[in-house]
């Protein structure tokens, strides 16, 4: 099974708001692609993340659980 920050990277080809939250993703050396949901949030909340990402990353959560 792929980790969440890995499921996320997916769209990173993407042309939407998930491809950009995912390429923002890639180019953070903090965030580690072994992350799962709870740390990434945690990781996020503490960047002071806007709610639009907040959402975004709920959406992905949803979409992540679907996957599985």
């Amino acid at each position: 099974m792929t980790t969440f920050i890995r499921f996320i990277l997916k769209y990173k080809c993407e042309n939407s708001p998930y491809g950009d939250l995912a390429q923002d993703m890639l180019v953070d050396q903090e965030l580690k692609p072994t992350w799962g949901y709870k740390t990434t949030k945690k990781y996020l909340i503490c960047k002071n993340a806007c709610d639009r990402v907040m959402k975004l990353l709920e959406e992905l959560r949803e979409k992540y659980k679907l996957s599985k």
